[in-house]
């Protein structure tokens, strides 16, 4: 995800495909980056659609959830690094932003740091794996389960060594 993104999913108009429907309905699915806000997304709009047309919507919010992100510093990130580096040798962390959502936002909003983490083989590559959320074929490997409780573990013993430690 490198932009505001924006998908009507679902549209309703008119009873009649040879009459013009009066008003139609539309449900979309907006996902926005961390720091952008309802007023980013109104001004998108504004400025796709035109004032005028813009002026004239009903918006009826179904969801509204603000992005977020967590620092990428601080004992909890360290403890993912030597989580990671127990099971692949390297604490190389790769952070990676996906259109979807998770309980992490009730924590962050709250101001506890909250990262979604795990660790998958080798078997496909970051195309594969970004598009299979959700996807046709969503899966995962029973070897990614096992490396991601292994990792999800030892990261918790090092956050636990890294809280003490301050």
């Amino acid at each position: 995800l490198t932009h505001l993104t924006v998908s009507p999913n679902v549209v309703h108009g008119g009873v009649k495909s040879n009459v013009i429907a009066e008003e139609g309905t539309a449900e979309i699915d907006i996902r926005a980056l961390p720091g952008q806000d309802e007023t980013t997304v109104d001004d998108h709009f504004r400025k796709v659609l035109g004032s005028e047309l813009y002026d004239r919507l009903q918006i009826e919010p179904i969801m509204d959830y603000a992005a977020g992100s967590s620092p990428m510093a601080g004992p909890l990130w360290e403890a993912v690094g030597d989580g990671y580096e127990h099971i692949a040798g390297t604490r190389r962390r790769f952070p990676y932003l996906i259109s979807g959502t998770t309980d992490a936002r009730f924590f962050r909003s709250r101001g506890v740091v909250a990262y979604g983490a795990g660790v998958f083989d080798d078997r496909m590559g970051t195309g594969e794996f970004a598009s299979m959320f959700h996807g046709h074929n969503e899966r995962v490997s029973v070897d990614s389960v096992g490396m991601t409780a292994e990792f999800l573990a030892a990261t918790v013993e090092r956050f636990a060594v890294h809280s003490v430690a301050q």
